[in-house]
């Protein structure tokens, strides 16, 4: 009983600070395309609709960056549903316990559906975002995550998207795109990307001006 008051008031919290939020965005409808979660919960601390399908899933590194290197063509792909079990990638997901996870096709990129009860619920919902891709105003993001190696970063670097974020435990000098993230250097990969950002990124400027504005930390 208690537990949900509290959910609910902290829902009702967030509401009001994600709308104060979307008052302060002088850009309409932004579009974040990411190879997890992250673009999921940016828009929700935003306050703004979905206006992109990676949403509720992850990509395994090097399938996120096919996906982005060919972006035009995989985006207008049918979404096809496959067994888990027949993924490239099932005994990563076993040993994230991700076995029973929703894994989808676009022609030969692996998408996983983690937060999809059901293929079809997968499917509408990326048919239905898609749609909704405002390329006037768009982000990719990127994280070293999901067996991301330095070549992986490499390659993010070198798309010709203007405007990318890539989150890594490792400072990559030179590399525009990278913002580091300093207190995960021991890590093997980037956890928490979407609550650790922050500390980095100030997300609301970042989509306004086009530009990596950093905060400072004590120890920089």
């Amino acid at each position: 009983m208690i537990k949900e008051i509290f959910k609910k008031l902290r829902l009702q919290i967030n509401k009001v600070g994600s709308n104060f939020r979307k008052k302060n965005l002088n850009v309409q409808n932004p579009t974040i395309i990411s190879n997890n979660c992250w673009a999921g919960i940016v828009s929700q601390y935003l306050g703004i609709k979905y206006y992109t399908p990676t949403i509720g899933l992850y990509f395994f590194a090097e399938e996120y960056i096919k996906f982005l290197e060919r972006f035009d063509y995989y985006i207008k792909q049918d979404l096809k549903i496959i067994e888990t079990k027949d993924s490239r990638y099932y005994e990563k997901m076993v040993k994230k316990n991700h076995k029973h996870a929703i894994v989808g096709k676009l022609d030969d990129v692996e998408i996983v559906f983690l937060h999809m009860k059901t293929g079809e619920e997968a499917i509408e919902k990326w048919n239905k975002r898609v749609k909704r891709i405002n390329r006037r105003n768009i982000i990719f993001k990127f994280c070293e995550q999901n067996e991301c190696s330095s070549e992986h970063i490499k390659r993010f670097e070198n798309l010709p998207f203007k405007n990318k974020i890539c989150f890594t435990t490792k400072d990559y000098p030179g590399y525009k795109s990278v913002i580091w993230f300093k207190d995960q250097v021991k890590n093997d990969e980037v956890l928490r990307d979407y609550y650790e950002s922050h500390k980095y990124l100030n997300i609301i400027d970042y989509i306004n001006n086009r530009r990596i504005l950093w905060k400072l930390l004590q120890n920089w």
